[in-house]
C-alpha cells in the first residue's frame, strides 16, 4: 500500500446517519476540507500512520455507516483495501445492512406471487381461449417467466450475501434474467402500444424505427445498471455508469410511451372517418387507460421510489423494494386483464363486424343482379380477406 501523508489531508472518514449522506458530504468537501475540522457527533476519523495498517471498529451506535476516503490534497493516491462490514443479529454475523435483512424473504415471496400469476395466466386465459391467443400474449408469458427467474436468482443472491458476504455466483443468473426481463418488458409495452397482433398484424416503418431506438437504449441501460451494481460505490466510474443508467432508462420510458400516444391519435382520426364510432371509441378508451397505467407505473418506479429511498430511515430501506414489487404486480395484473384473450374484445368485435359488413355487401350485390352465387370468405395472417365466387 503506497500512501503519502500530507499534514492530515488524507484520511478515512466515517459518517453515521439515518439516511444516505454521500451527496451532502460531496458538497461539504467541495467547500472545505472536512478533515481539518473537529470531529462532530456521528463522525469517526482514522489517521493513516503507516503503509500497512489494520483497524477494527466495534460500535453499538445505530445508524447508517458511510465510509469515505478523503483526499483534500487532490493528489493521486494508490492503495489496496479490504473492507468487511457486518452486524451481529441474534449472536450471528449478518453481512447485509440492517435495512436489507428482509430482502431475501421479500424476493422469495415475490417469486411465489409471480409463479401463481403465471399459473393463473396459463391455465385461465391462455388455455381456455387458445384460439384467440396472439404473439403478444406469448411475449407476455415469456415476460412473466423472466421476472420469476430474475426474482428467484435475486433472492438466492441476497441469501448468500446475508450469510457469507458474497453472492456465491448467483449474481450472474440474476443479471442474465434481469437483462432479458428488462428488454422483454419494453418490447411488450411497445408492441401493445403499437396495436401489433391486436388490430393489425404488421409494423409500419414508424413503429420499426421506434423499436430500433428502444431496444439499443434498453441494452445500454441494462449494461449501465450492471456496471453500477458491480462497480466501486462512490468512485468516478460508479457515478458515471449510474448517471448513464438513469438518463437512458428515462429515455426508454419516453420512447415506449410515444407509440401509445400515436395509436390514440390514430384512433381519434379513424373514429370520424370509418363509420364505426362506437367500436373505435371502445378501443380509444382502452388505449387511454393503457397510456395512463404505463405513465403511472413508470412515474412511481422511476421517481417516487427514489425519493422514498432518500426519505425512509435506514432500518426499513427494504420497504422501497416492497413498493416497487407491489406496483409491478399491480401493473402486470392490470395489463394482463385488459389485454387478455377474450371473445368480446373490441379488437375481435371490430374484425367480426368487418366480416359481416363485407358478407352483407356481397349479398346485396347478388340480389341486385338476380343471380345465385356461392362464395367463401378467407382470412389471411395479414388481415387481408379473399373472396372466391363461383356460379
Amino acid at each position: 500500500m503506497l500512501l503519502r501523508i500530507l499534514n492530515q489531508i488524507m484520511d478515512f472518514f466515517i459518517k453515521i446517519s439515518t439516511t444516505d449522506q454521500s451527496q451532502a458530504l460531496d458538497n461539504l468537501i467541495a467547500s472545505s476540507c472536512i478533515l481539518q475540522t473537529p470531529a462532530k457527533k456521528g463522525e469517526i476519523k482514522h489517521n493513516i500512520t503507516s503503509k500497512s495498517a489494520s483497524w477494527e471498529i466495534i460500535t453499538s451506535e445505530d445508524g447508517l455507516y458511510n465510509l469515505f476516503f478523503i483526499n483534500c490534497a487532490q493528489k493521486p493516491v494508490t492503495f489496496k483495501m479490504k473492507l468487511v462490514e457486518y452486524n451481529i443479529i441474534n449472536g450471528e454475523k449478518c453481512y447485509l445492512p440492517a435495512g436489507d435483512v428482509w430482502l431475501p424473504l421479500l424476493f422469495g415471496v415475490a417469486t411465489l406471487v409471480y409463479t401463481v400469476m403465471a399459473i393463473v395466466w396459463i391455465v385461465g386465459p391462455i388455455k381456455e381461449k387458445w384460439t384467440l391467443v396472439n404473439k403478444v400474449h406469448y411475449l407476455m408469458t415469456a415476460l412473466l417467466f423472466f421476472k420469476i427467474f430474475s426474482l428467484f436468482s435475486k433472492s438466492i443472491e441476497y441469501h448468500f450475501l446475508k450469510i457469507h458476504g458474497t453472492p456465491q455466483g448467483w449474481n450472474i443468473p440474476y443479471y442474465v434474467f434481469g437483462f432479458c426481463k428488462g428488454i422483454m418488458l419494453f418490447v411488450v409495452v411497445g408492441l401493445i402500444g403499437m396495436g401489433y397482433s391486436f388490430f393489425r398484424y404488421y409494423l409500419v416503418d414508424r413503429d420499426r424505427k421506434i423499436l430500433m431506438v428502444v431496444l439499443p437504449l434498453q441494452i445500454l441501460a441494462n449494461v449501465a445498471q450492471i456496471e453500477s451494481l458491480e462497480g466501486s460505490w462512490g468512485s468516478i466510474e460508479w457515478r458515471t455508469w449510474t448517471t448513464i443508467f438513469q438518463v437512458v432508462d428515462i429515455a426508454c420510458c419516453v420512447a415506449v410511451v410515444v407509440p401509445i400516444a400515436l395509436s390514440i391519435k390514430h384512433l381519434k382520426e379513424a373514429g370520424s372517418t370509418d363509420g364505426k364510432a362506437a367500436m373505435t371509441m371502445q378501443k380509444l378508451q382502452l388505449f387511454r387507460q393503457f397510456y395512463l397505467i404505463v405513465l403511472a407505473y413508470l412515474y412511481f418506479t422511476r421517481i417516487v421510489v427514489i425519493f422514498t429511498k432518500l426519505a425512509v430511515p435506514f432500518t426499513i430501506e427494504w420497504i422501497n423494494d416492497l413498493f416497487e414489487e407491489v406496483a409491478t404486480v399491480a401493473f402486470y395484473c392490470v395489463i394482463g386483464y385488459k389485454f387478455r384473450p377474450k371473445e368480446d374484445s373490441p379488437y375481435f368485435q371490430l374484425e367480426d363486424r368487418k366480416s359481416n359488413s363485407e358478407v352483407e355487401m356481397v349479398d346485396m350485390k347478388h340480389n341486385f343482379l338476380n343471380k345465385k352465387y356461392k362464395y367463401r370468405l378467407y382470412g389471411t395472417p395479414t388481415g387481408v380477406f379473399m373472396l372466391m365466387v363461383t356460379c
